[in-house]
């Protein structure tokens, strides 16, 4: 009876509560349902005893969404303020009862305005990869998120992530919740400052376990973009990042990506400099030569801090020291023709 006294109490004076009419756009809205009374009853909700058990025990009784949907009902930011912490658990909720989940929560998906940045803020603090029946019917609202271009770049990461785990972990389902196509299409709506997201994500996912060829060949020539407007100095970085980081896959990811890199400045060489003898550039350095005439520009200020002994390696590499290509490199950076043997 306390808590009932205590939620009519809460849910009666929250309408007549001031509300700040300015936030910051990087504002998260978990930030304001976690310091709430409306966010504290929403989370009251969540951690209702008849949540828990498995299939067949848990439930969402009528009392629980008459309760949650007075909350959702709830003008302006004290609704979002709900939202926010529903959409953390709306896998899950979608999971007990999809037909009230996506008649109640999922349309924010699509909003625009406030209460989209709250769903989105919620679902993807939740840090889940849907189940692919649920991610298939979210994809189309993911793109076109994507595609207006978050000003939360912890919203774009999130997508990213979800996105290359869906692709990578269900790719041999009967029915993948994303194809190639479909993720190309994600990453052209995206836009470069995307697709970078997408191989910062990737790469990392690659130094924490291994991946096969199979899957980085079919990424880099199906699922990669060709247009034009993807050939930029930011994705020739993050390309070659990704690239210098495959080890011994190397041979492979510079092949597919080399015709899609332009000069640019200023890229990270530090995993070739650092890598110990039998690297990438001891292994493989015609390869490497290749993406490096792409990669530097003419101006040698620009030139990452490492180039000059990287292409002394090269240049005592009998497969790679007599490449007029190599030369004119060290020409630029004035260094001698002959390099005295270590």
């Amino acid at each position: 009876m306390e808590i009932n006294t205590l939620w009519r109490k809460t849910v009666g004076a929250a309408p007549s509560s001031p509300q700040s009419s300015e936030r910051y756009p990087e504002r998260n809205w978990a930030d304001d349902g976690l310091n709430s009374p409306i966010g504290r009853l929403t989370q009251i909700l969540l951690e209702d005893p008849s949540l828990k058990g498995g299939y067949g025990t848990a439930r969402l009784g009528s009392e629980w969404k008459r309760k949650m949907e007075t909350l959702l009902g709830l003008p302006g930011d004290l609704r979002r303020q709900a939202l926010v912490l529903a959409s953390f658990q709306f896998s899950f909720l979608c999971y007990l009862d999809p037909r009230w989940a996506t008649a109640k929560i999922m349309p924010s998906m699509d909003d625009e305005g406030p209460d989209g940045d709250a769903f989105w803020d919620g679902f993807l603090w939740a840090n889940k990869v849907p189940c692919p029946p649920l991610l298939r019917r979210m994809r189309p609202s993911i793109v076109r998120r994507i595609s207006e271009g978050s000003h939360r770049k912890s919203t774009t990461g999130g997508m990213a992530d979800i996105l290359l785990y869906a692709w990578i972990e269900w790719a041999g389902n009967r029915r993948p919740p994303i194809t190639n196509a479909q993720f190309r299409e994600a990453i052209v709506e995206g836009g470069a400052e995307f697709g970078v997201q997408v191989l910062s994500n990737f790469g990392r996912r690659l130094q924490r376990k291994p991946i096969s060829r199979k899957t980085v060949a079919a990424f880099l020539r199906e699922v990669w973009p060709l247009q034009k407007s993807l050939k930029t100095e930011e994705t020739s970085r993050a390309l070659s990042n990704f690239a210098f980081r495959s080890g011994d896959l190397f041979p492979e990811v510079a092949g597919l990506i080399v015709t899609r890199l332009t000069s640019c400045g200023h890229f990270d060489s530090y995993a070739l400099q650092s890598e110990e003898a039998g690297g990438i550039v001891g292994q493989y350095p015609k390869e490497l030569l290749e993406v490096l005439v792409r990669l530097l520009s003419e101006d040698v200020h620009q030139w990452p801090h490492y180039t000059g002994e990287i292409l002394d390696r090269l240049a005592r590499d009998p497969r790679t020291g007599a490449d007029v290509r190599l030369s004119r490199l060290r020409r630029l950076m004035g260094r001698p023709t002959v390099v005295p043997a270590v």
